[in-house]
């Protein structure tokens, strides 16, 4: 049976060094299911990848979730609170990110787990369960997650979701060093196959716009320009 590894490794793969932003909603099991996703895809891909994940939140984002979990028509006051949890949840993952990057990764995927099991919101003592569930260090952590530099790497993540007009998450943004014009932003839900395809397009050999059909296979595939 051909595996996804030998049908995409070729020459053409071998010249290509990769960038992605991943965006996630920092509670959300739907998310996590596509970062798990590109995390099995990563170790079969012949090519160079750095992947910078970012919890994203927005008020957008705040109300897909809510409905997701059962709140079609939400009151004000609990986007609001659904809005500051999820803002504490990024700090403490941005804090346990300090800590080691395979941490910060374990750490948001526990939060984002305790929604496959449970519908109550994340708070203080859950949020320490988790630090000491992968052995942080948690004087440290809860030093580094109410620090200034924490707070300001969260404003520089919001400006950065902002800057490439990030609607909703999962959103998966993909550039390739040597192409000088542009990237490509997926939005919604993908699978290894369509990913797969979409570095193919933005290889050195390639730089071809995705065909209609291929666009199709998408919630939604936008190319944006490569900023300067």
């Amino acid at each position: 049976m051909e595996t996804l590894r030998s049908k995409y490794s070729t020459d053409n793969f071998a010249d290509g060094v990769f960038e992605f932003y991943l965006f996630v909603n920092p509670i959300s099991a739907h998310c996590l299911t596509c970062q798990k996703v590109l995390g099995t895809l990563l170790e079969q891909l012949p090519v160079d990848v750095s992947l910078r994940t970012i919890a994203y939140h927005n008020p957008q984002i705040v109300a897909d979730f809510l409905k997701r979990i059962g709140f079609v028509h939400p009151s004000l006051e609990l986007r609001n609170e659904y809005y500051d949890l999820m803002y504490q949840a990024i700090l403490a993952y941005k804090a346990a990110s300090m800590q080691g990057r395979k941490r910060g990764r374990q750490f948001l995927h526990l939060l984002q787990e305790h929604y496959l099991n449970s519908k109550t919101p994340i708070d203080e003592d859950l949020i320490l369960k988790f630090a000491q569930r992968i052995h942080l260090d948690l004087e440290v952590f809860n030093e580094d997650r109410r620090a200034s530099y924490v707070r300001q790497a969260y404003k520089d993540d919001q400006r950065i979701a902002a800057d490439l007009k990030i609607r909703q998450t999962p959103s998966l943004v993909m550039y390739e060093h040597s192409n000088n014009r542009s990237g490509l932003l997926i939005e919604g839900p993908f699978n290894e196959k369509q990913i797969l395809e979409s570095t193919r397009i933005l290889l050195p050999k390639i730089h071809s716009f995705p065909s209609e059909e291929f666009q199709q296979s998408f919630s939604s595939l936008r190319l944006i320009k490569k900023s300067q």
